[in-house]
């Protein structure tokens, strides 16, 4: 809950939505259970002796109270979280050919190898860096949860849509504990999580991963093969 209430601070922090949404539910809303009052039926049977050959005694049942079910709506912090862990649908970026790669670090010399670090672009049909979408870097190192939300274009060393997250102050080996999205403005996921590893190598302590949009049109292309005779 922590993570989600950090991302979708940062998205509104930056404008991604000028009217402020309503709540999914109501905050002053009270519920409160309702308890149901014993009831005592009082059944009035005949006397004994007025049917022939019977004998009845009068009975009494009582009803004990019941406690109604609280209300169970969901808070409106649960929903959105459903809504930003939902399917991803049809991803409209994914990770560029080559990448994920592990290099030493040229970005921060200074730093040498005091670093651990996660960085690219992404890239539109054009080939033209894009700029404002949010890089959320996930899952667990070295036995602690990460968490690190950045925008393209923040870190331009590595060209105009440029990120980059740091991760470490020293390098640390993981096997594919960490994972790389992308959303828009809007918080909507452009791509599916992207796993990746890093290493315990000087040599190898920044990795570099690209995005490049994918043509969905070419989805809905037909071929046909051709046939000669």
């Amino acid at each position: 809950m922590f993570k989600l209430s950090i991302r979708i601070f940062f998205i509104l922090a930056i404008g991604l939505s000028a009217c402020s949404q309503p709540s999914l539910v109501d905050p002053g809303l009270q519920v409160s259970p309702t308890v149901q009052p014993a009831i005592t039926l009082e059944v009035q049977l005949p006397a004994p002796g007025e049917l022939p050959g019977t004998t009845i005694s009068p009975t009494v049942t009582t009803i004990e109270p019941t406690q109604m079910a609280q209300s169970t709506a969901v808070p409106a912090s649960q929903e959105i979280e459903k809504i930003l862990d939902s399917s991803l649908g049809t991803p409209s970026y994914r990770v560029q050919a080559g990448t994920p790669v592990a290099m030493a670090n040229f970005i921060q010399p200074e730093a040498g190898c005091n670093f651990l670090g996660v960085g690219g672009q992404p890239f539109n049909l054009s080939g033209q860096p894009v700029l404002q979408l949010v890089v959320e870097v996930g899952g667990s190192l070295a036995g602690s949860e990460v968490f690190h939300l950045q925008l393209s274009g923040n870190f331009t060393n590595l060209g105009p849509g440029g990120f980059l997250i740091t991760l470490s102050d020293h390098p640390i080996e993981s096997n594919g504990s960490l994972w790389i999205l992308l959303y828009d403005l809007a918080g909507q996921p452009l791509t599916d999580k992207v796993y990746f590893s890093t290493f315990n190598d000087c040599a190898r302590n920044f990795i570099m991963i690209n995005f490049v949009e994918v043509d969905l049109s070419a989805d809905y292309r037909i071929n046909f093969p051709l046939i000669f005779r």
